[in-house]
């Protein structure tokens, strides 16, 4: 087993900022042992996702528990949006107790690359929608309280 990275702080700037894409011509980063990393670091913090910038690691890569197998994502760019947009509470363990109501929409298909190098287009809908798009949002350094709007951040601040 690898080490497991430290969780980084809400405010480091690596959160911030948009990741950079993997090359995979030339992969800056090996993607099999970051894939490797990334799912050992979601079991190990718990929740339902989490991007690579989270961790410290600079790549565009998100990993998602999708019932007990945790699924791993690299480049991932949403390429379409329903029109039907839902509000659901959201979380995040480097803001831990914060539940926010975000307005999302109810499906995206998603173009990804797999570690083995493979580009993929996949249609989410539900829950696993939702965490796609929160943890596309974090690897583009969009946490999910810059999609809340100002009621509903103060409302959950106030609850918290």
């Amino acid at each position: 087993m690898t080490d497991i990275p430290r969780l980084v702080n809400r405010f480091d700037p690596i959160v911030h900022r948009p990741s950079d894409a993997i090359d995979f011509s030339n992969p800056q980063i090996d993607v099999v042992e970051l894939e490797k990393t990334l799912t050992e670091a979601l079991r190990h913090y718990g929740g339902f996702g989490l991007s690579a910038n989270m961790i410290g690691i600079p790549y565009a890569a998100i990993a998602i528990a999708v019932g007990d197998r945790i699924e791993c994502a690299f480049n991932a760019k949403i390429v379409a949006e329903s029109p039907d947009m839902v509000y659901i509470e959201e979380g995040n363990i480097l803001y831990p107790g914060l539940v926010v109501k975000i307005k999302r929409p109810a499906e995206v298909r998603v173009r990804f690359t797999t570690a083995t190098g493979e580009t993929n287009t996949a249609k989410f809908s539900g829950l696993t929608s939702r965490l796609v798009q929160h943890y596309i949002d974090m690897q583009n350094g969009v946490p999910f309280t810059k999609r809340a709007t100002k009621f509903h951040l103060d409302q959950a601040r106030r609850r918290l």
